[in-house]
């Protein structure tokens, strides 16, 4: 997102706060478990005028924010929410009930992280004036650093959610059909991009935001508000406790390429492994040991990224239970040519953590019924926190 410094000229100032009322952001609101200030003002993006009235912003009954777009006279106001404190690295998930694609090609919608214009990370719906362009764009700022964004084609879709995973390594980007926090089949994902570069911000002082405006402040072609409604955000603090592998060992099948030494592969470095007959069925398992760095951990989480070239397998994640002495199922997953990204938290660790020295075992099965498959590992990755 492209962000002026929200510089004041006067004779907008004036306009607006004739309009308005007080320039200070005064106003906040409760909306999914947080609290929000809603911006009045004039500046970047834009430039745009920003209304905090109820008119444009607020909370329905159901617990849905609403945000709008509109012209009051001769003067059109955008608007924006931002959080009072900073939320660090982790998950942002946010479920938007309108189908953006509609809008029209000066309007935007933010959903990101900001402390300046060289510190944010960016989920863009906008087609930024050209009716033509891709719908949403994911950007690490400073945009115009190349390999810093990537665009992609929304499509038609009544609902969508959107998110990313920051941590100090990576953004994982996800934007998906509907109001699922999960891909069922690889036709739920609408984009998704995994950023590794150097402009990865640290977390700080950053705050979350929500914008609702449009493109360079050029009034809507069409001449007609419109309005953003959003049905939740959500936020997951990431697991960053340090779990290197001790080691790989491939159960079933032959290993056909991959890093043993790294806890995550990179685009061109997977694990490849071909299914065994099984009674009816074809099985690849994979046994993955790691160990942490902390043995008190309040969570886990175990993220993959896995294909297979059957549409038919599936695949299952399981944790050693030290306590049993036996693997547990603690997620499952659909696996086709496509590759679904899944990440699955799981409280209270204890039995995965062997206490005397923060060993883990995470096993990862794929199995087909009668038909004979190849797995593919291209992200498996254990992360705790404390």
């Amino acid at each position: 997102m492209q962000r002026p410094a929200r510089v004041a000229i006067a004779a907008s100032l004036l306009a607006l706060t004739a309009a308005t009322g007080a320039l200070a952001d005064t106003r906040t609101l409760e909306f999914a478990a947080m609290t929000w200030q809603v911006h009045r003002g004039f500046g970047g993006p834009g430039p745009n005028r920003f209304d905090d009235s109820n008119d444009s912003v607020w909370v329905d009954e159901i617990g849905r924010l609403h945000m709008k777009i509109r012209k009051v006279g001769d003067a059109w106001f955008s608007s924006e929410v931002y959080t009072l404190s900073s939320l660090g690295y982790g998950t942002y998930r946010f479920q938007i009930a309108s189908d953006a694609e509609l809008y029209d090609p000066q309007v935007v919608v933010g959903l990101f992280t900001y402390l300046d214009d060289q510190h944010e990370i960016d989920i863009e719906l906008t087609r930024q004036g050209d009716p033509h362009a891709p719908e949403g764009n994911y950007t690490v700022q400073p945009y115009f650093i190349p390999g810093n964004m990537s665009k992609f084609e929304l499509g038609l879709h009544d609902a969508s959610t959107h998110a990313f995973e920051w941590r100090p390594d990576s953004i994982y980007f996800q934007s998906l059909d509907g109001r699922r926090i999960n891909p069922r089949v690889p036709q739920d994902v609408i984009s998704d991009w995994t950023y590794a570069g150097d402009s990865i911000p640290l977390a700080g002082a950053e705050k979350l935001y929500i914008n609702f405006y449009l493109f360079q402040g050029v009034a809507p072609a069409n001449g007609t508000d419109a309005e953003l409604i959003v049905s939740n955000v959500t936020f997951t603090p990431a697991a960053l406790v340090s779990a290197p592998w001790l080691g790989l060992r491939v159960t079933k099948g032959a290993l056909a390429s991959g890093n043993l030494q790294s806890l995550e592969t990179s685009d061109d470095d997977y694990l490849e492994i071909d299914a065994q007959p099984e009674a009816d069925r074809f099985a690849a398992a994979t046994l993955f040991e790691a160990a942490s760095a902390q043995t008190q951990l309040s969570r886990l989480d175990v993220t993959i990224d896995a294909s297979a070239t059957q549409h038919e397998a599936n695949a299952s994640i399981q944790l050693y239970d030290f306590n049993t002495q036996r693997f547990v199922v603690v997620g499952s997953m659909p696996l086709a040519e496509a590759d679904l990204r899944r990440r699955f938290e799981v409280p209270d660790p204890a039995a995965y953590v062997r206490e005397s020295d923060g060993h883990v075992r995470v096993r990862l099965v794929s199995r087909s019924s009668g038909i004979a498959h190849r797995l593919r590992v291209d992200v498996l990755r254990v992360d705790g926190a404390q």
